[in-house]
């Protein structure tokens, strides 16, 4: 299998923002044995899955200088990094349920907010891709950003 490689937020046939080798040595640097340690066919499809996500997410709303880039931005890469760790385990993307309201089992009784949807925030990734996307996260909270 071969990655197509590109910007995803000017490339619309770039599949994955990184390379295995990114990954790789990204990783290694971090001591997450568990990465280093697939088969390089599985970690090219979770990168895939990551190229996937964070067009769903972010779609179009990156910063235009991050859309007129060429090559991927080092935030963008380690944020996609972060989410090729994490899509080894738990889906990027599932479909948002509403939790429940009330569960009372015996004398013990928990109430959940009904209202609120149940999708993962992926914090860390979030985080690193907030200043390319002048200060939007994945949930649409925006921050101010101040350069010194």
């Amino acid at each position: 299998m071969a990655l197509i490689l590109g910007n995803i937020a000017n490339n619309s046939l770039a599949e994955s923002p990184i390379t295995v080798a990114f990954a790789d040595a990204y990783h290694e640097k971090r001591g997450n044995q568990s990465w280093v340690d697939l088969d390089d066919d599985i970690k090219e499809q979770l990168l895939i899955k990551v190229g996937d996500y964070m067009r769903a997410t972010y779609g179009l709303s990156w910063s235009p200088a991050v859309e007129a880039m060429t090559q991927v931005p080092v935030l963008m890469a380690q944020a996609a990094a972060e989410l090729a760790l994490i899509a080894k385990s738990t889906p990027l993307l599932t479909n948002i349920k509403r939790g429940k309201k009330k569960v009372k089992v015996g004398p013990l009784e928990v109430e959940y907010d009904g209202a609120s949807a149940t999708q993962t925030e992926f914090v860390l990734a979030s985080r690193m891709l907030a200043p390319l996307l002048g200060g939007r996260t994945a949930r649409g909270v925006s921050v101010k950003l101040y350069r010194c």
